[in-house]
């Protein structure tokens, strides 16, 4: 089971990271969390190969650190947990956390990139 470490992803104008991906992800992999603190609005979105049967993309977090626990981050829209089964798809993320983590479950055959960006 590979671990799949975010990588600074997006820069502002200034130099600022304000997004952060995980590349060729699959649900055999674990991605580590990120710690992100300089942006108030953040995005998730996923794009790549879904596979089949048909990955799930969700996103935890936690304001305490990843080894405490994360929980169910929730859209800002729709209040649910954020949960993907389909490519190109991005959701606005209600809380802002400190550290996120996303977790690909069922499928076989995927190869997502998950992109988190702030503002």
């Amino acid at each position: 089971m590979p671990t799949i470490a975010a990588e600074e992803h997006i820069q502002d104008a200034n130099g600022r990271t304000i997004g952060w991906i995980w590349q060729g992800a699959t649900s055999a992999d674990t991605l580590t969390p990120q710690r992100i603190t300089n942006s108030n609005d953040l995005t998730i979105s996923v794009a790549g190969t879904i596979g089949s049967p048909v990955a799930t993309v969700t996103l935890t977090m936690s304001n305490h650190g990843p080894a405490t626990g994360l929980f169910p981050a929730t859209n800002a829209v729709s209040a649910a947990t954020i949960s993907m089964a389909a490519i190109n798809l991005g959701m606005l993320i209600a809380q802002t956390g400190i550290w996120f983590q996303p977790v690909i479950t069922g499928g076989t055959g995927e190869s997502l990139d998950i992109v988190i960006a702030g503002k």
